[in-house]
């Protein structure tokens, strides 16, 4: 489980609530596929709309990867988003399989303000 606080311009934050709530590893022909459920929850009563995620891995070997997706969602105040995302890593030897996989979610309140929120976990096969 990860608290996380989301940085509002002029001060102000709204908190996230991020749990990991399931990993799953299958071998593929060219690495590791990663599927990580997260669910999310905004605590501060606010409404949260997603609009893009950020998916970011990093090896044990050095193998870097940074790619953005759509990623539209609406998220009511205190209400929960529960969602999947897949990962690959290529590579042939267990230290390109194992690493960190890293999500951030942008999109705004219902005030217009921009939200961010950070989370992830270690992987390993």
């Amino acid at each position: 489980r990860v608290r996380l606080v989301v940085a509002h311009p002029r001060g102000e934050q709204a908190r996230v609530d991020a749990r990991l709530i399931r990993m799953r590893s299958i071998r593929t022909g060219s690495g590791v596929r990663y599927d990580l459920t997260f669910n999310l929850q905004v605590e501060s009563g606010r409404h949260a709309q997603w609009e893009r995620m950020f998916v970011s891995t990093r090896s044990a070997s050095g193998v870097n990867h940074l790619e953005a997706i759509p990623f539209v969602h609406r998220l009511g105040a205190g209400g929960a988003l529960t969602f999947t995302v897949s990962v690959e890593m290529p590579g042939r030897s267990a230290a390109d399989w194992q690493g960190r996989v890293i999500c951030t979610t942008t999109g705004s309140d219902n005030n217009g303000k921009p939200l961010r929120a950070s989370f992830g976990t270690n992987v390993t096969p």
